[in-house]
């Protein structure tokens, strides 16, 4: 609201009434706008993040990182940075090869839960490497065709690792 009077005045208590009312919605808008950006940031944080990778990598070490980087001017940070990946990456570097096997433990891991479940579709063949997969609980059909490594619920193709339809297919 505007009003350009220098002459006109609302008196004391009109004043102090608008004043309340003003500061009430600014305060109102502030509080709903907090409730707003913690609701984002929630939706954002990593506490369940959607994959191994992403929970290995933050931790209380990253805050610690972020914290020394502080009050450093931009290539000095960035320099730090880097370095500190390159001890991350140093560090699964070693692990992996302590390892030694052809696969590494969290495809093999994702690979036998794949293959368990697997067991619980059922695979009928329609003939050139195709197969037609049924689930146990009326989950729907999805078509498997080895030729191309594909299935009907795209997962093989964009992952390239097969999932529980293709095991099943492969396995019949």
């Amino acid at each position: 609201m505007y009003f350009n009077d220098s002459n006109y005045s609302l008196g004391e208590d009109d004043d102090l009434i608008f004043k309340q009312n003003v500061t009430s919605s600014i305060e109102l808008d502030a509080r709903k706008q907090s409730i707003v950006v913690n609701e984002i940031n929630d939706s954002y944080s990593l506490e369940n993040p959607p994959s191994d990778e992403l929970r290995s990598v933050h931790s209380d070490s990253e805050e610690e990182v972020v914290q020394e980087a502080r009050g450093k001017d931009i290539l000095a940070l960035l320099q730090s940075l880097q370095n500190k990946l390159m001890e991350w990456m140093y560090k699964r570097r070693l692990g992996m090869e302590r390892f030694g096997g052809k696969i590494c433990p969290k495809a093999l891991k994702k690979f036998e839960r794949n293959r368990e479940e697997s067991y619980s579709w059922r695979a009928l063949y329609n003939g050139d490497m195709q197969y037609q997969v049924s689930g146990p609980y009326s989950d729907g059909q999805f078509v498997v065709e080895l030729r191309t490594r594909s299935c009907a619920c795209r997962k093989w193709d964009l992952t390239g690792f097969p999932c529980p339809h293709a095991l099943a297919s492969i396995r019949d």
